[in-house]
C-alpha cells in the first residue's frame, strides 16, 4: 500500500477515488475519527504528525456542529492528504504469509 514515492497531485486523485477502504473501513484512534484507517499510521511511520491531525476529526468537540462537520468529513471528495503516501485499494496484490512467532 505504500508507494515508494509520495504521489502526484493527478495520482492522488486517482488514488482517492478509486479507494474503497475510505469507505469501509473507517478508525477511531487518539480522540480522532478517521474516514481511513491509515492517517495515524502514515503519520507515526513517515514522522509526519500533521498528517494525523489534518486528516481526521476531533471528537473531543462536543459542539452542535460535530455532526455535521463528521458529515461533511465523510461526503467530501478530496483527497486526504495521507493518500499522497498511500496506494489504498489501488496497490498491487501480494501474497500474504504468516511470520512465525519471534521468541525472546
Amino acid at each position: 500500500m505504500d508507494p515508494g514515492r509520495p504521489l502526484s497531485v493527478q495520482e492522488t486523485v486517482q488514488v482517492h477515488a478509486a479507494c474503497w477502504l475510505k469507505v469501509r473501513c473507517h478508525l477511531l484512534h487518539e480522540g480522532r475519527f478517521y474516514a481511513c484507517t491509515r492517517p495515524p499510521h502514515l503519520a507515526r511511520a513517515r514522522g509526519l504528525p500533521a498528517l494525523a491531525t489534518d486528516d481526521g476529526v476531533d471528537l473531543d468537540d462536543d459542539s452542535p456542529a460535530l455532526l455535521r462537520r463528521l458529515r461533511l468529513y465523510l461526503e467530501n471528495d478530496t483527497p486526504l492528504a495521507s493518500c499522497g503516501l498511500c496506494l489504498g485499494a489501488s496497490g498491487p496484490r501480494e501474497a500474504h504469509t504468516q511470520r512465525a512467532a519471534r521468541r525472546s
